[in-house]
């Protein structure tokens, strides 16, 4: 697919969590913020679209695990909680919610 094509979405998001699910969240980090990034520009018109808000879900979490290993945690907080204000989500219930994920750095 061409590069910028909304369909590049879906395979961006799902390689991302099923990372982030694996234990990679180094992984899923650029390919979930690519995803985003992706539905955003599609969907300008409507900034909390279903797949863009399911796309900063996915990202959150992946913020959240890496914040957690150590890995820039101020600035993967930062990010997590400009993400849950832009989208409403509550940034304690993502921390929780983050934990599920595994994650060991190489």
């Amino acid at each position: 697919l061409p590069e910028g094509d909304a369909r590049l979405g879906y395979g961006l998001l799902g390689t991302g969590a099923m990372a982030l699910k694996s234990g990679a969240a180094d992984r899923a980090e650029p390919l979930l913020e690519e995803a985003l990034a992706l539905r955003q520009a599609v969907y300008l018109e409507a900034p909390k679209h279903p797949e863009i808000v399911t796309a900063a879900d996915w990202l959150v979490s992946c913020y959240l695990v890496r914040a957690r290993a150590g890995e820039n945690r101020g600035v993967r907080e930062m990010k997590a909680r400009q993400l849950c204000d832009a989208f409403g989500f509550d940034y304690d219930a993502r921390v929780e919610k983050a934990k599920q994920f595994p994650y060991t750095p190489d």
